[in-house]
């Protein structure tokens, strides 16, 4: 993916996301682990590429390991964000304990978020 490769390190990578805009759409690659010693990494990144004006944003987690609830915490501010410029939040390939995750908080039922299995 192009963009911009930034991680966080504790010993060893525990999250990575290579970012791309292009002009209202952003494509946040996320892998590794989304808890809260990388929730702030995550929601800069979905404040910045809102701040470069994309309104929808794909958060693809295939290659998330483990996400906790700072990720649906992150899900809602940049839906709280994008949703008034008519924008939307797409969450693509989760693995199933994201899934689950997104499903049991109802995340996977908000309007404006979408999760989608691609």
């Amino acid at each position: 993916m192009v963009g911009n490769l930034r991680g966080v390190k504790e010993g060893a990578e525990r999250l990575v996301a290579a970012i791309e805009v292009d002009a209202d759409r952003a494509v946040l690659d996320l892998a590794g682990e989304i808890d809260m010693a990388t929730s702030g990494l995550l929601d800069g990144h979905l404040e910045d590429v809102v701040d470069r004006g994309a309104v929808h944003v794909v958060v693809d987690v295939e290659h998330v390991d483990f996400a906790d609830s700072t990720f649906v915490t992150a899900l809602l501010r940049a839906r709280e964000r994008v949703a008034p410029l008519g924008g939307s939040v797409r969450v693509v390939a989760p693995t199933a304990p994201v899934r689950r995750l997104l499903d049991i908080t109802g995340v996977s039922t908000v309007p404006g978020i979408v999760v989608a299995a691609t």
